[in-house]
């Protein structure tokens, strides 16, 4: 009984901290424009030009100030999501969302 238990509590733990790490994701249909602010930083911005949120990518390799292009592959971005970029592939490290 209390192996049940326990494994009835840690389900419950595990599908609690996945619910929480996609609670930070974006729809991509929300993005009307990017901004890249350094190698890997950039923030993201609504319809009607308000921030969404920030979001980094790793390292390598480096966006492009100007002309830096994004495809997606699911109609949400979060983190760990593998997004093509202008010189190839990349992983979203974090996504922090700006307070209104």
């Amino acid at each position: 009984m209390k192996l049940k238990t326990t494994i009835i509590a840690l389900s419950v733990l595990m599908s609690s901290n996945a619910v929480l790490a996609q609670s930070n994701c974006v729809r991509v249909d929300q993005i009307a424009k990017w901004e890249v602010l350094d190698s890997n930083k950039t923030v993201v911005y609504d319809l009607q030009g308000g921030t969404i949120a920030f979001v980094v990518f790793a390292s390598y390799p480096y966006l492009k100030k100007s002309g830096e292009t994004f495809r997606f592959f699911s109609p949400t971005i979060c983190k760990f999501d593998r997004v093509q970029v202008t010189e190839g592939m990349t992983t979203i490290t974090s996504i922090e969302p700006i307070r209104k």
